[in-house]
């Protein structure tokens, strides 16, 4: 299985129509290396954090864009390299996602069913068998001071 990436664009301020060319050649590229696309999605039109520069020009509007792929890390190289002449970007990021196995899946899907009623009994020091069934010794104890409050009652 090839690792996962993705890659965070930064581009001119452009419309959809130029995005989604750029889309294309760069998923076409995975493709033909045998890759993945997982996802991609378009961020808008915004200001940029800060003005850069990129191509001898200086931009301080850009329009943001991710790339989910799972491919081999020469074709990341080598998209690397056809994006760094593009004029339309003004900056790429590509970050390598963690592999997540089976037991950490399992274990995610169990915390997410956790309950907030669980996690009180726990602080507590009961679990959920003893939550239901109160223990002996709080029952005698609740059976005696019944008794005192009847014979208080009584005299």
């Amino acid at each position: 299985m090839a690792p996962s990436y993705e890659l965070s664009l930064i581009l001119r301020k452009a419309d959809k129509k130029s995005l989604v060319d750029l889309l294309t050649r760069l998923s076409s590229t995975v493709l033909q290396r045998g890759g993945l696309i997982r996802d991609a999605s378009d961020m808008g039109n915004s200001v940029l954090p800060y003005r850069m520069r990129a191509h001898l020009e200086y931009h301080d509007r850009g329009r943001y864009a991710f790339l989910k792929m799972d491919c081999s890390p020469q074709t990341v190289k080598e998209l690397g390299e056809t994006i760094r002449i593009d004029k339309d970007v003004i900056r790429h990021n590509f970050v390598r996602l963690p592999d997540i196995s089976v037991s950490q899946k399992e274990r995610f899907h169990r915390c997410k069913n956790f309950k907030n009623a669980d996690l009180l009994s726990f602080k507590a020091g009961q679990t959920a068998d003893n939550a239901a069934a109160p223990s002996a010794a709080a029952t005698d104890s609740a059976a005696s001071s019944s008794t005192s409050a009847a014979s208080a009652v009584s005299a």
